[in-house]
Formats: structure tokens, sequence, C-alpha cells
């Protein structure tokens, strides 16, 4: 995760300056990133055992929304999640 926070860091950093589609494609990057991280923050959490209620605490949001949001893609990998909803329900990937 450390490699993750660094290249946020330098983008933040670049998107301060510049013209501005240089700036926009920093912080496209830097939202990028924070998604994956958040992510790997969620798959961590639940391997542990944490409740989707404590996930959706960390991120501010119920805990029908962060199992929503956050369950579907973690089941598309692979990662065993207790109470998350299926990834493929008509052969399509949501």
């Amino acid at each position: 995760m450390g490699y993750t926070m660094d290249k946020i860091a330098h983008h933040v950093t670049m998107a301060g300056a510049g013209e501005p589609e240089r700036r926009l494609m920093h912080l496209a990057e830097v939202a990028a990133l924070a998604e994956q991280a958040i992510v790997q923050v969620v798959e961590d959490m639940r391997a542990a055992g944490d409740s989707w209620a404590r996930v959706g605490d960390a991120l501010g949001v119920s805990r029908q929304a962060a199992q929503q949001r956050y369950g579907r893609r973690l089941s598309v990998v692979g990662v065993t999640l207790g109470d998350a909803r299926p990834a493929v329900s008509d052969g399509c990937v949501r």
C-alpha cells in the first residue's frame, strides 16, 4: 500500500500546477488509485471478519451502500465475503 500512497502523493502534487488538462489527468489518476486502495482495505477488513456495518461506518455510508458498492466488486475477484451478493445474476457482471 505504501507504493500506492506514494503514487497518490505524486499525482496530488502534480495536480497543483500546470495546464488544466494535465491537472485533470493527475486528479483522475488520484481517484483511480484511491479507489484501488479503498478496495484493498475493504478486502482486508472483510477478510479479518469486520462486518459491512463497520466498513460502512469507516466510509461514512450505510452498511447496505458499502455492501452494494464493494461486495459485488470483491466477489468478482474471488474474495469470500460472507453476506455479499453474487457478482453475476444473469450472466452479466455488474
